[in-house]
């Protein structure tokens, strides 16, 4: 910064201090944000994949799937299709995304503006780290409200549901029964509506 010479050098000093004590702060956030986000790497799309293909073999699980249509840098972490029936299961894993809202406009582009895309729902699975204090609540809030929007404004091509940090493996090696469990019962549930 340039220093203007009729500033008394004392408040400048005063001044140039506060700014190096919010860029203190603001370097500390981004660690702790960057801490929290590799505590809660805890679940990865081949590990779900698999625990859903054990479950039941109604669906084929591809990981990092590319949407046709889209373009090609486009990808989704886990996408199931049925050997019988014509839509897709979109699962976004936000272990500590920065902008989880970005998964719920793809869902809705893809859903709204490719011509013979089929029916989707898309399940966002948000970690405990959009929950604590460190976190980002809000972010998490406005991909919920957009995927619930896309859902309306969609007529139901896209049906939307999120899960919480509730079903979050608490660990890398840990069972993922309930989280699998809980997957299982929303696209039950959306078969059952489709």
């Amino acid at each position: 910064m340039m220093k203007n010479p009729g500033i008394n050098p004392d408040d400048w000093a005063s001044f140039e201090a506060s700014i190096r004590k919010k860029e203190e702060r603001a370097e500390s956030k981004r660690r702790q944000r960057k801490d929290l986000r590799k505590k809660f790497e805890t679940l990865k799309p081949d590990d779900l994949g698999t625990a859903l293909e054990q479950r039941s073999g109604e669906y084929m699980w591809s990981r990092e799937y590319h949407p046709t249509g889209m373009d090609g840098r486009q990808r989704v972490d886990l996408v199931g299709r049925p050997h019988r029936g014509d839509h897709l299961v979109f699962i976004e894993i936000e272990g500590g995304r920065t902008h989880p809202i970005d998964n719920a406009v793809k869902a809705w582009r893809y859903s709204d503006e490719i011509v013979d895309s089929k029916p989707v729902m898309l399940i966002q699975i948000f970690s405990p780290y959009f929950y604590a204090r460190t976190g980002n609540r809000r972010r998490m809030t406005e991909a919920i409200f957009i995927g619930r929007k896309a859902e309306v404004m969609t007529a139901g091509k896209l049906r939307y549901a999120s899960l919480g940090q509730e079903y979050w493996p608490p660990s890398a090696d840990s069972e993922l029964d309930r989280l699998v469990q809980q997957v299982s019962s929303l696209i039950d549930d959306y078969r059952g509506r489709g």
